[in-house]
């Protein structure tokens, strides 16, 4: 066998043993930088096949081969971000619709608010369904609060409207039904029914204290005319109940007449019990 034959082994026995396995350090001479890739083959298999996968990828799509920036080039892990996950050119290149539920609870979003958080995104490189579920949850949220804080609200009136009816029967004894009932004629002939209503005084033992004064300070022929028949009968009460739940300021928390209408709807819920 010539030399030039034999040579291949020779060069071979430098870096493998006899079961073709690489020998210990075997790929010192290429540098430490190769050193990390090449240490994780053990045997000439495992190159040659490691080789052959890559070969394949590359036939498969070699737009989708990347060059793995360093940790520390942020442009170039920014712009590697952006490309994976296909960030629109511009900040307005986002597309982002309320849902129509979420909208009738909050009102319409915010534009200038959209407009930044969507600045936000593109500065950090975020796709467009990240952008769509970070709204969602933001608004989700939002409607959230604003439910538990009208739940919240709404307990907190009723306990205000007990203790206030306590502390007045406590005060008033017997009287109590004829004075409430003088006190919401005052209020209703002079304009301030709706008032009561919409500022929750009837839920005021001073205001209503404060009414009935004036009640008894005025001349009986006063308070005459102001004729109890004028009362709603619990059929009557009934339909305008049915009425307001069917208004959108009812339906929709984000209306401004809403707490108007739901406290009318708890006053006649109120009268109707009574």
């Amino acid at each position: 066998m010539t030399e030039e034959a034999t040579q291949p082994n020779a060069d071979n026995s430098q870096i493998m043993n006899e079961q073709g396995q690489f020998k210990e350090n075997w790929h010192a001479k290429y540098g430490d930088d190769a050193a990390k890739t090449l240490g994780r083959y053990k045997m000439f298999d495992d190159l040659v096949n490691s080789h052959m996968e890559q070969r394949r990828l590359i036939g498969k799509d070699p737009e989708s081969l990347v060059t793995i920036p360093a940790d520390d080039d942020a442009d170039g892990n920014l712009a590697l971000r952006r490309r994976l996950n296909k960030t629109p050119d511009e900040a307005g290149g986002y597309e982002y619709t309320l849902d129509p539920e979420t909208e009738k609870v909050l009102g319409e979003a915010n534009p200038e608010m959209l407009e930044s958080f969507k600045q936000f995104a593109h500065e950090r490189g975020w796709s467009q369904s990240d952008v769509k579920d970070a709204l969602d949850f933001y608004f989700k949220m939002n409607v959230d609060n604003v439910q538990k804080f009208a739940t919240v609200q709404e307990a907190n009136e009723k306990t205000a409207h007990e203790e206030a009816v306590k502390a007045l029967k406590t005060e008033w004894g017997t009287a109590y039904e004829e004075k409430t009932a003088r006190v919401q004629l005052l209020a209703d002939k002079y304009g301030a029914g709706d008032l009561i209503t919409r500022e929750n005084l009837h839920n005021d033992p001073g205001f209503i204290r404060l009414l009935d004064n004036i009640a008894n300070d005025m001349a009986e022929d006063r308070i005459k005319g102001l004729s109890r028949s004028s009362a709603s009968t619990p059929a009557q009460i009934d339909v305008k109940i049915a009425d307001l739940k069917k208004t959108e300021a009812y339906n929709n928390r984000a209306h401004p007449d809403h707490k108007q209408v739901n406290e009318q709807v708890i006053n006649l819920y109120k009268q109707r019990s009574a």
